[in-house]
């Protein structure tokens, strides 16, 4: 399990990405000195993390809904995400060590 007291939050806000049946993509890129995110949903979704718009499908890493996971990241970044089933909301944050 990794606690959040590990990481620091950026100065920077979180983005919020409504899921629906369609991909989604995150429309900002991931800050400089971004080393990890924090993300949780409303609705079990399929998430990728990929430089540029890379568009998520149902064979990305599936995140379950109300579950806070911290995930590898690099500045330039980009979280799109497709949902499981109902539609919902991701919220992500980025992280640095």
């Amino acid at each position: 399990m990794i606690y959040s007291s590990m990481f620091q939050w950026m100065s920077v806000n979180g983005q919020d990405l409504a899921v629906a049946s369609a991909s989604a993509t995150v429309s900002a890129a991931f800050p400089a000195g971004t080393t990890s995110i924090r993300v949780v949903s409303t609705v079990g979704v399929y998430i990728e993390i990929a430089l540029g718009s890379s568009a998520a499908a149902g064979t990305g890493g599936y995140l379950p809904a109300n579950v806070i996971e911290h995930l590898p990241a690099g500045n330039s970044n980009r979280l799109s995400a497709i949902r499981a089933g109902a539609a919902g909301l991701l919220n992500s944050k980025p992280c640095s060590d």
